[in-house]
């Protein structure tokens, strides 16, 4: 059981460095007194997505908890950028009424025309690692318009050489239906608004006192004056749009997955 002075350090150190650890085991510790907690910090904007997910992950595994996450989902209170990861915890519950009840609110995504089987399924399922890498590169995948693997593609998003060495299975899986949840350091997405009245999206990737270079979708760069520059904004999503999976089959998807896993960095 949690105390009330408990519950105050908890709420103290969500805010400190050891965040992560924090919430990772006050959502594993499926007490009644958690679950306040746990959606407070779940709609907080201004914390990191992937601690909010952490948060929701944490809500499913205890009845009190699904049933506020529901709630909150029918009463329109819970942010759009936890949506993927509600509904995925949520349809996973062992409480039937309310598992159906999420399948309602939180249909499962959908990759060429057909849904998408749950994310433990898809990660289980075999792929064909050749048929994957032809997956990335055809031109409605889109996958090198935005990333390189070993020299080939576009130069925007982050480096996918080894990108199998980094990620498992699952957190890959999630990098394409949830793009939002873990965007890489370095590659946030930023609007700078001039003064002139245009807007640019794009990467910081330089900025100084008297300039700021920004990288757009396709690997150009351009480079803009700070004097020119009316406002500059840190999106709070991945620069990735969501629904990738809708250009393939479910299969493809999990062919995809099976090329970017085994893509390995050489050891030194």
């Amino acid at each position: 059981m949690l105390n009330d002075a408990g519950l105050k350090l908890i709420r103290a150190a969500i805010n400190g460095e050891h965040a992560t650890g924090i919430v990772t085991v006050l959502a594993n510790a499926q007490a009644p007194e958690a679950g306040p907690v746990l959606l407070r910090l779940a709609k907080d904007a201004m914390k990191p997505l992937a601690l909010r997910t952490i948060a929701v992950n944490g809500l499913t595994k205890a009845k009190p908890g699904a049933k506020a996450l529901l709630a909150e989902a029918k009463a329109e209170r819970l942010p759009a950028d936890l949506h993927f990861a509600a509904g995925n915890a949520l349809r996973g519950i062992r409480w039937k009424n309310l598992r159906s009840q999420a399948a309602k609110l939180f249909p499962p995504a959908r990759g060429l025309g057909q849904a998408l089987p749950p994310l433990a399924k898809l990660v289980a399922m075999k792929g064909d690692i050749a048929n994957g890498e032809k997956v990335f590169f055809r031109p409605q995948s889109t996958c090198a318009t935005c990333h390189q693997v070993n020299g080939r593609g576009i130069d925007f998003g982050p480096n996918l050489s080894g990108i199998g060495t980094k990620l498992g299975r699952e957190a890959l899986f999630l990098s394409i239906l949830d793009p939002s949840a873990g965007i890489s350091f370095g590659y946030e997405a930023w609007t700078l608004k001039l003064k002139n009245g245009a807007e640019a999206l794009g990467i910081i990737t330089s900025q100084t006192d008297d300039e700021v270079t920004l990288k757009l979708p396709g690997g150009i760069s351009i480079t803009y004056k700070a004097a020119d520059i009316a406002k500059r904004t840190q999106l709070p999503t991945s620069i990735m749009l969501p629904g990738l999976q809708a250009t393939m089959t479910p299969q493809e998807l999990v062919d995809l997955i099976s090329y970017l896993h085994s893509l390995k960095q050489p050891k030194p």
